[in-house]
């Protein structure tokens, strides 16, 4: 009867065969990419540092360019609709169908989060706070 370790494999009995098999864990093996816990952040993720940043800055720009553009679209509508647009909104159930809706269209709750802080941050204030939030909170169920 052969003894068993503690992982389930057997042990190699002194003087046995070379071709009796022993259960080896799979996940002791060290494959060739891993590094050690030791190394720098940087290498262990494949990537170093300063291409990283020049990169995060190029997408943020891109980001703020495109809410730059939503906003010049807004100004292009007419002033009319967007005062009647922010007169539905003093409801705060149209509010959260607006954020929602506004989600939607762009795909994306932090493009419209932004373009309504900077509604409620512009210097005329178009939009009051009371209204803002709700909008807010559509855009993020």
């Amino acid at each position: 009867m052969r003894r068993r370790n503690r992982l389930g494999g057997r042990f190699r009995q002194p003087g046995s065969d070379s071709d009796s098999r022993v259960e080896e864990r799979q996940d002791t093996e060290r494959r060739p990419n891993d590094l050690p816990a030791s190394a720098p952040i940087p290498e262990r993720l494949g990537s170093s540092l300063v291409a990283r940043v020049p990169s995060v800055a190029l997408l943020l720009f891109v980001f703020l360019l495109g809410v730059k553009g939503l906003g010049d679209g807004f100004e292009l509508i007419g002033q009319d609709f967007i005062d009647s647009f922010f007169e539905a909104t003093s409801n705060p159930f149209i509010g959260l169908i607006v954020g929602l809706l506004a989600t939607t269209v762009m795909q994306s709750s932090s493009v419209t989060t932004s373009m309504v802080v900077g509604l409620v941050a512009a210097p005329e204030n178009p939009l009051p706070l009371a209204n803002a939030i709700p909008m807010v909170m559509g855009a993020n169920i």
